[in-house]
């Protein structure tokens, strides 16, 4: 696990996001020091809320200098995390580790690996971070559930939702739209990601060529042309970079 040490300008991002990070004090959140120390015997040294438009996130600091991303998530959606760890026994290459999590009163308390880097937001403008992140979603959608027969995906493909780190990986952070889809829901799902989260043409030609290594394009072509590149209301746009 990465360490404070690798990366001390953490929230350099958040002005530019209207974010911003909430330490949390010393003798609030008892429960969740109590955990990490019940199941990795470490100390909690401090806890910081991330503040954004629906705040939930917390950036949780060691006395070894480790870092964990905390958050609390429903029971009802207790499949996101088994998908997640199904990946990982993938050794999917865009998933955090969960480190550790726990069920209480139908909530799940969750701890995983705090991923650094940039969002992508801030390199948005380079090539790779696209073509990797076509090669990064056409990985996960070639991992097979075995209890459905159904694929993995995520609907949350945007420039927020993913940190470019500087080995060059692309991560998936939050797994809000984490889900599973056959063949045709895969396709539909990728023409969302780009009609939504991509956005403009040139870098959706960027996206492709990473995905293609993994995956054929020709279903996503065809979903995309049959809903002209739109969804929710918004269509697909022709923009240089």
């Amino acid at each position: 696990m990465k360490t404070i040490n690798d990366n001390d300008n953490w929230d350099q991002h958040f002005s530019k996001m209207n974010w911003s990070a909430l330490e949390i004090a010393d003798k609030k959140m008892h429960n969740i020091r109590r955990m990490i120390k019940d199941e990795m015997g470490r100390e909690v040294v401090k806890i910081f809320k991330i503040m954004k438009s629906n705040p939930r996130v917390f950036r949780v600091e060691l006395d070894d200098g480790s870092v964990l991303r905390f958050e609390t998530i429903p029971l009802k959606v207790l499949h996101r995390i088994e998908f997640q760890e199904l990946a990982l026994l993938h050794h999917h290459d865009g998933m955090p580790k969960i480190i550790f999590y726990k069920i209480i009163d139908n909530i799940i308390y969750k701890f995983s690996e705090w991923i650094y880097g940039k969002i992508v937001a801030e390199v948005v403008d380079v090539e790779r971070v696209h073509i990797k992140t076509g090669e990064m979603l056409a990985k996960l959608n070639n991992i097979q559930d075995p209890k459905t027969g159904l694929f993995l995906t995520n609907g949350e493909i945007s420039s927020t939702n993913l940190i470019w780190t500087k080995e060059e990986n692309i991560f998936i952070i939050d797994h809000d739209r984490f889900t599973a889809e056959n063949e045709n829901g895969l396709d539909r799902m990728v023409v969302k990601n780009i009609a939504k989260r991509i956005q403009y043409k040139d870098r959706m030609h960027m996206f492709l060529k990473g995905y293609s290594k993994y995956r054929d394009i020709d279903g996503v072509l065809k979903c995309g042309k049959k809903l002209n590149w739109t969804w929710g209301g918004k269509k697909l746009k022709n923009k240089k970079m």
